[in-house]
């Protein structure tokens, strides 16, 4: 009633208003022309009052100007219920009929879908038919029944799966969400993270996103279980299908018009290697477009980091990274996958990060003149979501005792050196924090491990990577061949934290100092890929801020008579060189074989077949001691990672998709080679003189002739 708010106000001009929502509990929204309650509504909220959903806004207090009409009054009560509506239960939908007319409809459509046909040869109205029916094999289709029930099967499967779960940062979250459209980025590992991250959301009581998923899932059932959940599907390749790119871009955009939650991996698929994967920028590069067009005046990026104690796919990624091949998603796959409840992974911490406005990142507006600019900020704010992602994961105990175990001679450590080593590793984080804040906080399992006695190894994963055994009475934690690359998944989960210091290690060691200029940009220029460092500026940097930090720890000394730096003890733990050497063995070992394979006159690969070739020839090389010496430096996805790098230098060009992708090889910088082949060494000869002081000093004996491999 306007004329009565503008009555009241003028009587009491001090007072605020708080609006109220009241919710008959979650689920999606169908729109309706009227939001009046029925009268069935009324009993069902009488009779289900349980369910109830009690919301408040934030008080509104009317400025001099707004207390002379209701009608301005009564508008910003309405934006304050729909903002609470909106975060509770989601924008309302539209029938997919009427969404399919706003999506592939009016003037700019109609532009698009003609210049589109005639590159593929075929008529405006059959590439209008194939858009249609793509959009509904693409959009996803919210059942608030099924939505309710999947939301009572994804608590209990959570339950079961994981011993605890923990969650920071909601609060940012709905700061966010209820001022702009805000896109959900999480990290990719496991299958599970969507599902992790719908059920915390809907246990906090707030809307689920719509979740980009790979076609990969939209097999049946599963698949309609998924649309009915909030999840659409694009494909990897899309950038192929001009139709499905269409499609998608138009959908997305008017996702983001119409205000809805939603939620993508900036990495495409689930990380094999564990580390953070290069960001893709093709949902990234819509949501820029669509801010730049005015129809939204902001969207906001939420970062979220998901630290697992342990993955539930970690044994298929370790197989994987042998070469054997994909497991393909299936309804008999997931019937197989039943077995996954036979035991529990852990603890789960999701970190939510602060929201970042596109509008501070992406300025001005679209044009001709100024989209290489675009482009290039795009990048950037990608690199910088992916920076942020990696910054708030947590340590796990599972990632650094692979950390551990995969720095020793003989991926081998007895008990009490173990521990020790996974105790540095952790101070090292701890000086990471000091100058890199939101750095999450260690596992609870973690802080138990370190803090516990003798009876810390009933926290290890054993059986699972880490294998314990008997000898000369001490217990020898070692993991075996079949599960290094499983370990270096884990390692790679936490291997972000540690690259600036294994830099400072491995320039001690390669030239004296633990600063020295040079050295340290050769590493830059070689490892950047790998470890998505952000530009050299922002990495010395953090360099610049790492050693004063050390310095005031002890752990880094500098020489009066040199002015070099040094670390305080070249025992395994702060000095971490070796946290290298599998990355710099799959580096030279790549390299070595495509200069043999330009020396027999041949500069075309098969991308597929060359790194089978890799592979196939890594376990001999080890056996020959041909400077390799680190079974997961045959990762698969360390060797592609390597290619990548290659090909970003111009030394390669990768070309084509899929299995038909190829190499072509231009030249291989010498002194890179040079280089890495000195590292080596230099790490080598550091193992053989930590093994050589342990079998002296320590009161454990060393461990010397594990065999390197499996």
């Amino acid at each position: 009633d306007e004329a009565s708010l503008g009555i009241l106000t003028k009587q009491s001009p001090d007072s605020q208003f708080v609006t109220l929502n009241v919710f008959s509990g979650h689920g999606p929204l169908r729109s309706r022309s009227s939001y009046r309650l029925s009268w069935l509504d009324s009993i069902g909220m009488i009779l289900g009052r349980s369910f109830l959903i009690v919301r408040c806004g934030e008080p509104i207090q009317l400025s001099d100007s707004e207390l002379s009409t209701g009608r301005r009054i009564a508008r910003k009560l309405k934006l304050s219920f729909y903002q609470n509506l909106r975060l509770v239960r989601g924008t309302p939908f539209l029938s997919r009929e009427l969404q399919a007319r706003m999506v592939l409809g009016g003037s700019e459509y109609e532009r698009e879908i003609s210049a589109i046909a005639p590159r593929l040869n075929i008529s405006v109205a059959k590439a209008k038919r194939k858009a249609q029916r793509m959009f509904y094999q693409m959009a996803a289709n919210p059942l608030r029944p099924i939505y309710l029930s999947l939301a009572f099967f994804a608590k209990l499967i959570i339950h079961q799966l994981f011993s605890y779960v923990r969650v920071s940062g909601l609060d940012k979250l709905e700061a966010a969400a209820l001022q702009h459209p805000v896109v959900i980025i999480p990290a990719h590992r496991s299958h599970l993270d969507y599902i992790l991250l719908g059920s915390l959301f809907y246990e906090a009581r707030l809307n689920t996103p719509l979740v980009a998923a790979g076609v990969n899932l939209s097999f049946w059932p599963i698949g309609f279980f998924l649309r009915s959940a909030g999840a659409y599907f694009i494909k990897r390749d899309a950038a192929r299908d001009h139709i499905h790119t269409l499609v998608l871009k138009r959908y997305v955009t008017y996702l983001i018009k119409a205000g809805h939650l939603q939620e993508f991996f900036i990495e495409g698929g689930r990380s094999r290697s564990g580390k953070m994967r290069p960001p893709k920028l093709g949902l990234l590069k819509i949501l820029a477009e669509a801010y730049l067009s005015g129809i939204r005046k902001d969207v906001r990026l939420v970062p979220v980091s998901i630290t697992y104690e342990q993955v539930v796919e970690d044994k298929e990624y370790g197989r994987e990274n042998t070469g054997a091949r994909k497991v393909r998603e299936n309804l008999w796959s997931l019937i197989k996958a039943r077995n996954i409840f036979a035991k529990s992974y852990g603890e789960v911490v999701v970190t939510i990060g602060d929201a970042l406005p596109v509008s501070q990142y992406i300025e001005g507006r679209s044009g001709a003149d100024n989209q290489d600019k675009v482009r290039g900020r795009i990048r950037d704010l990608a690199q910088l979501v992916t920076s942020k992602i990696q910054n708030h994961s947590s340590v796990s105990l599972t990632g650094l005792s692979c950390c551990a175990l995969l720095m020793a001679p003989r991926y081998a450590l007895f008990g009490q050196e173990l521990r020790r080593v996974i105790g540095e590793l952790n101070r090292l984080v701890d000086v990471k924090r000091a100058i890199e804040p939101e750095i999450g906080p260690p596992t609870e399992t973690l802080k138990a491990f370190l803090s516990d006695g003798p009876e810390t190894v009933k926290y290890l994963p054993l059986g699972d990577v880490v294998s314990s055994k008997p000898l000369m009475g001490h217990t020898l934690y070692v993991v075996p061949g079949r599960k290094r690359f499983t370990a270096d998944f884990y390692r790679n989960s936490a291997i972000h934290l540690f690259v600036h210091t294994s830099c400072l290690a491995l320039s001690e060691l390669v030239t004296g100092s633990a600063f020295d200029k040079e050295a340290l940009r050769a590493m830059y220029d070689l490892f950047s890929h790998d470890f998505q460092l952000p530009d050299s500026d922002a990495f010395f940097a953090e360099i610049d801020r790492l050693i004063p930090e050390l310095q005031k720890r002890q752990l880094l000394v500098r020489s009066s008579s040199t002015d070099h730096f040094r670390f305080s003890s070249q025992k395994m733990g702060i000095f971490n060189p070796t946290m290298l050497l599998s990355t710099i063995q799959a580096h030279l070992w790549v390299r070595q074989n495509i200069e043999r394979h330009l020396s027999s006159g041949k500069n075309l690969l098969s991308f597929d077949e060359f790194l089978n070739e890799l592979q196939e020839q890594y376990r001999a090389a080890i056996s020959a001691v041909l400077g390799v010496s680190r079974t997961e430096a045959a990762s698969r996805s360390t060797l592609e990672a390597v290619i990548e790098s290659l090909g970003i230098k111009k030394q390669l060009v990768i070309r084509g998709a899929a299995k038909t992708k190829e190499i072509l090889i231009q030249s291989i910088d010498p002194k890179e080679l040079a280089l890495l082949t000195v590292w080596n060494s230099e790490i080598e000869r550091h193992l053989l003189e930590l093994t050589v002081q342990e079998r002296g000093h320590a009161s454990e004996p060393a461990v010397v002739n594990a065999p390197a491999m499996e």
